[in-house]
């Protein structure tokens, strides 16, 4: 499933400037590598996107690093 739009609200943006000022130049690549196969495909397997569950049951994850992941929600236009 390709993405045609991606929306970021303000909270959103600020927490990822923050995220990104951590990472060191190998964790940039992958960074920019994961978001690159999420654009083109959000379902790729080389994300393993899951659906969440509990309070987060509308939301799905794929892991940056093992410590982070990104979480998203697909919205209907």
């Amino acid at each position: 499933m390709k993405v045609t739009n991606i929306l970021f609200d303000n909270s959103f943006e600020k927490k990822f400037s923050k995220y990104k000022e951590r990472l060191n130049e190998k964790e940039k690549e992958n960074l920019k590598y994961k978001l690159s196969l999420f654009k083109e495909n959000i379902f790729d397997e080389k994300l393993k996107t899951h659906k969440l569950s509990w309070r987060l049951k509308d939301y799905y994850s794929f892991r940056i690093n093992y410590k982070d992941r990104l979480k998203f929600k697909l919205l209907d236009w």
